[in-house]
């Protein structure tokens, strides 16, 4: 879609750069692992993200024994980055020691590997000069789930595997994380449009743009509404092609605006409520979003041989950026950002659904003042070590301010810190520092455009994951892990001195990233497996096959004898059987290995009650009320019977 002409590939070997060939299989492979991830829910499931990490290292490995990527030492940079994130993998997997729930911290590891062993890939696949295959791949990608999503409000059935509600989420399954792979994607394709190489590339790419704002508009996301602007300020602060970039936003901007008015007038198209009024509002919308389309594509088409005759005086530059701060300062101010804020304080309604516009213009932060105070208070008590990986939903049980049912922070920042201390959280900053200090480097350079391009996502995607757990969503965070390892490594530095090539790699951090791969693959496959095990005894259950059901559960403890879910879910299958004093035993083994989970002894007490053990069922009961004290089932269950 974006490849560059084919005469490119004319003196490419001369030169020294890769071909055109290769370039396309990038290109290709980034779309596809972009729109895959996002079509499995954003790869949230642990099965998901740990099958992609043994995938990643495996690669990893493949290409180093037959010496394929980029030749040379890798960058500083990238070295920095490779080695803050595998410490944090490591501190993560150290956490076992005081963390309560062994299996969560697992799940914790291997996902900061599969963003470990996708910095790496990137790094090492990634030529001199030889960002745009990637920034291309991302595109399209995220160009492609956008398209998805609003076909799944224009027809529902065609997102059947979208959670309910009214605010769209298909297919991340949750509407700010798609509405940040969307600001991402608002801020590729805004690029896309002053830089492609070809008249009718930035034509079509800007016919495009309507796509991601509508993605950001139905969710009812204000978060992502924000990242995008946020790219859109700095691609228009770092483009070198300012004038066609400027041109290609007032059209699209014309056009999606337009778009916006006309879809608030169709009320139960822009709500979700289903129903046939719904279908043929969408149809509407599908015919009215494809003559847009149309007509930004041949406008921006038109208006592209105009635009290089355009220059604005310096003065006026100056005079506008002048006046963009004081309208930025004045809707401040009328915002009331007091009375804003302490709306946003206030504990958030039971329900997040209700019409889009409501959502959108809703001050309250949905819990976020709530969830973020409780992980400071996990910070303050625990500041060295944290609370162990992935302890925050237990930590917010017993401690959160209000009843919520949350298992993360909703901001990486300061989960981070609250799970991992001083030490997690100054691993992950410097992680983020190290592609921030290149960029402020390599912005003027030749490369300047993919620098400006790779910022404006990495600033996007950070942003939306200091706010929300964008973290947890691979499809989502995974464009600034790219980004990240682009702006650290080759592909956006520049050419050295006279031609010099770059020195051979050491043996001995060779060897270190060998034995970190080889490391990486046994514990990506042993969650991956564990997994599994436990999707064959879950539905061997639905259907009735309890022998098979309690032999793959076996399998999953014998894969992770420290984690509780495995015997949780062999107890469940032996009381579901009938056998009473085995389940009870598994389920008392479970809670030993999670001691601060509450749904274990609620489960337990369940089991206890059934076969008879009136006062050990009133004691666990209990010992589940004290883990989470604020819900109401546990109230009205200890109040029942005691």
């Amino acid at each position: 879609m974006f490849a560059q002409a084919s005469a490119e590939s004319i003196g490419a070997h001369q030169e020294g750069r890769t071909p055109v060939s290769f370039r396309q299989l990038i290109t290709g492979a980034v779309a596809a692992a972009s729109f895959g991830l996002a079509l499995d829910q954003g790869g949230f499931s642990a099965g998901v993200f740990s099958g992609s990490s043994l995938a990643i290292w495996w690669a990893l490995l493949v290409a180093s024994a037959l010496g394929l990527g980029a030749s040379g030492r890798p960058p500083r940079a990238v070295l920095a980055g490779a080695i803050s994130l595998a410490l944090l993998a490591a501190w993560s997997l150290a956490s076992f020691a005081w963390a309560s729930d062994g299996g969560r911290v697992f799940e914790e590891v291997v996902r900061d590997l599969f963003y470990l062993g996708a910095f790496v890939l990137v790094a090492v696949c990634a030529r001199r000069g030889e960002a745009r295959p990637w920034l291309d791949g991302l595109a399209i990608g995220l160009t492609g789930v956008c398209a998805v999503a609003l076909a799944s409000r224009i027809d529902p059935s065609f997102g059947t595997g979208a959670f309910p509600g009214s605010r769209l989420n298909y297919p991340i399954g949750y509407w700010n994380g798609l509405a940040a792979s969307a600001a991402t994607a608002l801020a590729l394709l805004a690029w896309a449009s002053a830089a492609a190489s070809t008249r009718g590339a930035r034509a079509l790419v800007t016919a495009a743009l309507p796509l991601p704002v509508l993605t950001i508009f139905l969710p009812a996301s204000r978060g992502g509404a924000v990242a995008a602007v946020l790219a859109l300020a700095i691609l228009l602060v770092l483009s070198g092609e300012r004038g066609r970039l400027v041109a290609s936003l007032l059209l699209a901007g014309a056009v999606s605006a337009a778009l916006v008015l006309f879809i608030h007038g169709e009320g139960a198209f822009m709500d979700g409520v289903g129903g046939a009024e719904a279908t043929r509002q969408g149809r509407v919308v599908l015919a009215a979003l494809i003559g847009s389309v149309a007509i930004l594509g041949a406008a921006r088409h038109w208006l592209d041989a105009r635009l290089p005759a355009l220059s604005v005086p310096p003065r006026a530059r100056r005079v506008a950026a002048v006046l963009a701060v004081l309208i930025t300062l004045g809707l401040v101010v009328a915002a009331d950002p007091v009375a804003r804020l302490d709306s946003f304080k206030q504990p958030p309604a039971a329900s997040t659904s209700g019409s889009t516009s409501a959502n959108f213009t809703n001050d309250n932060g949905a819990g976020r003042y709530q969830f973020w105070s409780s992980a400071s208070d996990a910070f303050d008590h625990h500041p060295l070590l944290g609370i162990g990986a992935g302890q925050f939903s237990s930590w917010w049980s017993q401690h959160g301010s209000i009843y919520f049912i949350v298992r993360d922070a909703h901001s990486l920042p300061l989960q981070t810190a609250a799970e991992l201390g001083l030490v997690g959280l100054a691993l992950l900053l410097f992680f983020l520092f190290v592609p921030l200090r290149c960029a402020w480097t390599r912005a003027r350079g030749e490369h300047r455009a993919e620098v400006a391009a790779l910022l404006a996502i990495f600033a996007a995607g950070v942003f939306s994951a200091s706010i929300d757990w964008i973290w947890q969503l691979p499809a989502v965070f995974g464009p600034v892990v790219v980004a990240a390892a682009l702006l650290s490594g080759a592909a956006t530095e520049a050419a050295p001195a006279g031609g010099a090539r770059s020195p051979r790699p050491r043996r001995g951090p060779r060897i270190a990233a060998i034995a970190v791969a080889v490391a990486a693959v046994g514990l990506s496959a042993d969650l991956l497996l564990t997994r599994l095990a436990l999707d064959r005894s879950q539905a061997a259950a639905r259907t009735g096959d309890l022998p098979g059901a309690a032999a793959a559960a076996a399998d999953a403890i014998a894969l992770q004898p420290w984690a509780s879910e495995p015997r949780l879910q062999l107890g469940l299958v032996q009381e579901q059987g009938g056998r009473s004093e085995l389940a009870i035993a598994n389920l008392q083994g479970a809670a030993a290995r999670a001691p601060e989970d509450w749904r274990i002894p609620y489960l337990l007490a369940g089991a206890q009650r059934r076969a008879g053990q009136t006062a050990a069922a009133r004691a666990s009961l209990r010992r589940a009320l004290g883990l989470d004290p604020r819900s109401p089932l546990l109230r009205r269950a200890v109040a029942r019977r005691g």
